[in-house]
């Protein structure tokens, strides 16, 4: 085998295909090591031509909080005496009346009628009081009671007070003793998603996207203030998309005599809070909207919004398959590298074994001629 296939080609040219072999082991031990780099997806743009024909243009590259047992009733009295600051000209007092007496025929503890020693029916003298249903005390009674709170429930208690209390500081005061506070205990008895820690958060969003504090006046804001407080409720905002949205809306705020009107802010911040867009996208996709924001703002702002956000999610997936296509590709060509690795360095391990082969023939020449000189 060696007479017949080694040595007929020549060291040079073996050292040759030794060289290419390494050259080969260098080269796709690179390419694998480019193929482990991580795919980067293109960034996504959406142009205000794809917004006005609404297509992408495929052919351009761009429950009230846990408590503790802890709760005593001085906890329940604090937040009664911050009520009776928050209505003064309320009833505190005068919890009701006795009725005059009236007679009544007396019955036994199961209902049945009781007789004296002589067969005549006892009758007993009677008051009966009829609370004051325009009292504080029994207006908040009757809310725990709807809300099945017992009078051992003291922490319960108090975080419905806590409630009431902050919603009577965001009320002016003069609303809050005409209807507000009977608006407010009838939500609270009919709602179990009532909690203090919803009104705040609706109440601080509110405020950021009107930008000014709460103040409710009128029914007119209450009715406001009760659609932050369902939507909020019932979505799951977080304060990433709040700020995304405080961004668009301080940049619309700049606009001279704006046609978008004002009051319909929180309309649009729907079309952000309930984007399926990821935050880090969002954000991307929100800064572009702003730089033709004018030309927007013309032509319906919500729908134009809206319009760019669903073509900017549909470049998205098609960005996004773009780059599971190329990992895919690397995956493939990784594997390929690793064949061609294994098939370099076995022809460098077989190459050096012919290159020694020549090594080992060359000395058994050099020995033997020597021998046939000394003799």
């Amino acid at each position: 085998m060696e007479e017949k296939f080694v040595f007929p080609i020549g060291r040079k040219t073996w050292q040759i295909l030794s060289l290419f072999a390494l050259l080969g082991l260098a080269i796709f031990i690179i390419r694998f090591l480019f193929n482990l780099t991580p795919t980067n997806r293109d960034n996504v743009k959406v142009s205000r031509t794809e917004v006005i024909n609404n297509q992408v243009d495929t052919v351009a590259v761009v429950k009230f909080e846990e408590h503790s047992n802890g709760c005593d009733p001085k906890q329940y009295k604090q937040y009664e005496d911050s009520l009776k600051s928050d209505l003064p000209k309320a009833e505190w007092t005068n919890l009701g009346d006795s009725s005059e007496l009236f007679s009544e025929y007396y019955l036994n503890d199961y209902g049945d009628y009781v007789t004296d020693e002589y067969g005549n029916y006892i009758v007993v003298q009677k008051r009966t009081f009829y609370p004051n249903p325009a009292a504080i005390p029994n207006i908040l009674e009757n809310l725990f009671k709807d809300r099945s709170l017992d009078t051992s429930q003291i922490c319960e208690r108090v975080e419905i007070l806590k409630l009431i209390h902050q919603l009577n500081l965001f009320t002016n005061a003069e609303y809050l003793n005409k209807e507000a506070f009977e608006t407010y205990v009838y939500w609270i008895s009919q709602g179990s998603e009532a909690n203090l820690a919803l009104v705040l958060k609706s109440a601080e969003l509110k405020s950021k996207i009107d930008g000014k504090k709460l103040h409710i006046q009128n029914r007119k804001d209450l009715s406001q203030f009760v659609e932050y407080l369902e939507y909020v409720n019932r979505h799951s905002i977080t304060e990433e998309k709040v700020d995304i949205c405080l961004s668009l809306l301080d940049e619309h705020r700049k606009i001279d005599s704006p046609k978008y009107d004002k009051k319909k802010y929180f309309e649009l911040t729907h079309i952000i809070f309930e984007s399926d867009i990821s935050t880090q996208d969002l954000i991307a996709a929100v800064e572009d909207f702003k730089d033709d924001l004018d030309y927007y703002d013309k032509n319906d702002l919500n729908k134009s919004l809206k319009r760019y956000l669903n073509l900017y999610e549909e470049k998205l997936s098609i960005a996004e398959l773009e780059k599971s296509s190329i990992e895919t590709e690397k995956a493939a060509n990784r594997s390929f590298s690793i064949l061609a690795i294994v098939i370099c360095f076995a022809s460098i391990i077989s190459i050096a074994t012919i290159l020694l082969l020549f090594s080992i023939q060359q000395l058994l020449k050099d020995h033997t001629s020597s021998k046939e000189t000394m003799s």
